[in-house]
C-alpha cells in the first residue's frame, strides 16, 4: 500500500480532515544538493560536467572555465511536488576537505594510476565510481572495461558505478539521476520506519473493519430470520 493510500484511509477514519490531506499532497519540496566530481587530472571532469550542464542549462556551450561552470545550477523536476537544485563541484585535489552530499569518482580505464585510492574516499555519503571516456573503446574492450569497473565498485565498496562518455554524451544523465535516488534513500530513511508503522496500523484497522462488516451481515441475517419467524407466529406470513 502506498503512502497516499495510507493517508487517505487514515483521513477516512477521522485521523485528520480532508483539508489537511489536500494540504499534505499540495506541499512542494525543493532540495539542494552538491555533487562532487572527483578525479585525477586528465580524466575529463570539466568536459563531463559541461556535457551534463549543456543538456540542462542554456548558454553552457560558450563557457570555458571551471569557475564559470560552477555558476550554472540545473534544476531537476523530480516529481509533481519535488524539485532538486544541483551544484556540480569539480575537485582536482583529492586530499582536500570538501563539503558535498555525494561524490562521483571519475577515472580513465586506460590509465590505472587514475583509479581512486581508498584513503581518498568520503565516508557517510553515496559514492559512485565512473569509468569515463568509454567512447575510446571497441565494443569488446568496452565490455571488459565495464566488467573491471563493476569489480572495482564491489571491491572498493562504492554505492554504484557507471561507464560514461562526455564526448558522446553516454551515461552521464543516467548516473546523475541514480545519484539523486541514492540521496533520496538517505534522507528518507528516518521516515521509512514511521511509514511501516502506519501501514501496520492500516492493516489492523482493515481487519477490524472486515470483522465489523461480517458481524453486521450476521446481525442482518439474524434479524431477517427473527422477523420472518415473528410474522409466522402472528399469522402475517400470508
Amino acid at each position: 500500500m502506498s503512502l497516499q493510500q495510507v493517508l487517505r484511509l487514515l483521513q477516512t477514519w477521522g485521523f485528520f480532515s480532508s483539508f489537511q490531506l489536500q494540504s499534505f499532497f499540495s506541499v512542494s519540496m525543493e532540495l539542494e544538493w552538491t555533487l562532487g566530481v572527483f578525479g585525477a587530472k586528465g580524466v575529463g571532469k570539466t568536459s563531463w560536467i559541461k556535457c551534463y550542464l549543456s543538456h540542462t542549462c542554456e548558454g553552457v556551450n560558450d563557457i570555458l572555465s571551471e569557475e564559470e561552470l560552477s555558476n550554472f545550477t540545473p534544476v531537476l523536476r523530480w516529481d509533481e511536488h519535488t524539485t532538486i537544485k544541483l551544484h556540480l563541484s569539480e575537485v582536482d585535489n583529492m586530499t582536500r576537505v570538501v563539503n558535498v552530499d555525494a561524490a562521483l569518482f571519475l577515472f580513465d580505464p586506460l590509465d590505472a594510476t587514475t583509479i581512486p585510492a581508498e584513503e581518498q574516499f568520503l565516508p557517510g555519503i553515496p559514492r559512485i565510481l565512473v569509468a569515463n571516456k568509454i567512447d575510446l573503446f571497441t565494443k569488446e574492450d568496452g565490455i571488459d572495461a565495464m566488467d573491471q569497473t563493476e569489480s572495482l565498485c564491489d571491491m572498493l565498496n562504492f554505492s554504484d558505478w557507471a561507464a560514461t562518455s562526455a564526448k558522446e554524451n553516454i551515461g552521464i544523465s543516467d548516473i546523475i539521476v541514480t545519484t539523486c535516488q541514492l540521496l533520496f534513500d538517505v534522507v528518507s530513511t528516518p521516515f521509512k520506519s514511521r511509514i511501516s508503522e502506519l501501514e501496520e496500523t492500516v492493516k489492523s484497522q482493515e481487519k477490524f473493519i472486515r470483522l465489523l462488516l461480517e458481524e453486521r451481515t450476521h446481525l442482518k441475517n439474524d434479524l431477517e430470520k427473527y422477523i420472518e419467524f415473528s410474522c409466522k407466529s402472528v399469522g402475517l406470513n400470508q
